[in-house]
């Protein structure tokens, strides 16, 4: 965890370096799993990456973070990572971000490479096994429904004398409930009746509960981007031979071709800004914005520029792609029709693709 001055704070371990190719984690002492597992020490957070993360048959979702990195257990409550090559920012890239598993109840997976039990294991789904670990312990889990959380009263933070007083009473909820409300207008009306405490408001609709007296707007900074993603599989271009966006020229053309201050205008009423790299401005690794290419805005803007960078991508594909008039045709002079898919309920999204097209 980060706080507010970007500064690492130590929760279920610290990470301290000398040069940043040989890390120190010290696991924090009276950290404890459910029964009959115990307490959590080093050989649990090596034993998870070595033979889970670092494995050819589990499948783990952390795999990429630790390909090449060598993990040694040299304490009972602590071990070392060494790095391929060193990374002073390691912490800040969340790579090494671990939260442990007991040993003893991955082994039986691990001993028959059972990447299929290992996914469907309730003990391991349900956080049966998570002890002191979290503030709240999960109570229901309603498959596309949401879950249920109660306070836990171990939580471990508690008695960690190493950080702030505010987290001497944690977790400051009885209890938590998180509802998966697919429809946007029963998200609304949810939120209106008092049936749920949180809900996100769609732009065009914030004027209108800022004059609510019964719902509090606040407005949260953010660093996500609403995006286009493109299909660039080789089935994912159907109206033609190849596929255009695998072409950078072309992507780029599209990009170009939308109007992104008119869309924060329409759209989105203002809440939001232009950005252009998956990099949020407040990060050490946002590159200047002069080096940023800026399609979509300015003189990198409009249907000239866009049929520009077309044309270069015309020019990099195998097959005819052109432009007769305005209108872009395959090899057979067909006219090319893209199709742009939007969730179902979600009227930003649909207002989002509307624009577009």
């Amino acid at each position: 965890m980060f706080d507010e001055n970007n500064e690492y704070v130590p929760l279920l371990y610290d990470m301290s370096t000398e040069d940043g190719e040989v890390w120190t984690f010290d696991v924090r002492e009276g950290l404890e799993f459910s029964d009959p597992y115990g307490e959590v020490t080093a050989s649990d957070f090596v034993y998870l990456i070595q033979e889970i993360h670092q494995s050819s048959w589990a499948s783990s979702v952390n795999s990429t973070n630790w390909t090449g990195v060598e993990v040694e257990e040299t304490g009972e409550y602590e071990f070392q990572a060494t790095l391929e090559t060193p990374q002073l920012l390691w912490p800040e890239s969340f790579d090494p971000l671990l939260y442990p598993i007991p040993q003893e109840l991955l082994e039986p997976y691990v001993e028959e490479e059972d990447t299929e039990g290992l996914r469907q294991d309730e003990e391991l789904l349900e956080l049966q096994f998570s002890g002191n670990l979290g503030p709240y312990v999960l109570d229901e889990w309603q498959r596309d429904g949401g879950t249920r959380y109660s306070r836990n009263d171990d939580y471990y933070l508690q008695d960690a004398d190493d950080l702030p007083d505010v987290f001497n009473e944690a977790p400051y909820f009885e209890a938590a409930e998180i509802r998966v409300i697919g429809e946007q207008a029963s998200r609304l009306g949810a939120l209106e009746t008092g049936e749920v405490d949180s809900a996100a408001i769609p732009p065009n609709q914030v004027e209108s509960y800022r004059n609510n007296d019964e719902i509090y707007v606040n407005r949260i900074p953010q660093p996500y981007n609403e995006k286009i993603s493109v299909n660039m599989r080789d089935n994912g271009w159907t109206t033609g031979p190849g596929n255009m966006f695998r072409h950078v020229p072309f992507r780029q053309a599209m990009a170009a071709a939308i109007d992104k201050e008119g869309l924060i205008e329409g759209v989105f009423r203002d809440f939001a800004q232009t950005h252009f790299t998956w990099q949020p401005r407040f990060s050490n690794f946002y590159p200047p914005e002069e080096d940023i290419p800026q399609f979509g805005v300015g003189d990198s803007y409009g249907s000239e520029v866009a049929r520009g960078l077309a044309e270069d991508a015309f020019a990099e594909s195998e097959y005819d792609y052109r432009f007769d008039g305005e209108t872009m045709v395959d090899p057979d002079g067909n006219q090319v029709q893209l199709s742009l898919y939007h969730s179902a309920g979600q009227n930003t999204e649909q207002l989002m693709a509307d624009f577009i097209a």
